[in-house]
């Protein structure tokens, strides 16, 4: 930052270089998307090349988005329907995500990659190694 400073028309210039872009890190609820819809509209006023979104933190489907979510019904055990409901639920917010994600990218016209949320945040080189290979297989 301080040789930015110093040389302001030499950062501005490394900014905009065709060598240079971005990659916006966005979460994936509406409000973290709308903001980085916002971050990346900035970037591509002042002239600076966004090359992806990253959304992070998404939840995994675990069904195809044509399947029908499971109904309580087809069990009578109380814990069995309580099991149910909860993963339509995650399977309802999973297609959210989904939905939201392409939307945000398909008005931005940027390619994005969703990564699924990790058991534990990330805070670590090992957790950053795995970063890196969802990363390399999106």
């Amino acid at each position: 930052l301080k040789a930015a400073r110093q040389d302001p028309e030499r950062a501005n210039a490394l900014l905009k270089d065709e060598s240079t872009a971005f990659m916006v890190v966005s979460g994936p609820q509406l409000s973290q998307l709308d903001d980085a819809k916002v971050f990346e509209t900035r970037l591509r006023d002042m002239a600076i090349k966004v090359e992806a979104l990253v959304v992070n933190r998404v939840l995994p489907l675990h069904l195809n988005t044509d399947t029908p979510l499971p109904a309580t019904e087809d069990s009578d055990d109380a814990l069995t329907q309580s099991i149910i409901q909860w993963g339509a639920r995650l399977e309802t917010v999973a297609r959210n995500q989904v939905k939201l994600i392409a939307d945000v990218a398909r008005e931005a016209d940027i390619e994005y990659v969703r990564i699924h949320q990790f058991e534990q945040d990330v805070h670590s080189l090992e957790g950053i190694k795995r970063m890196m290979e969802a990363l390399n297989t999106a």
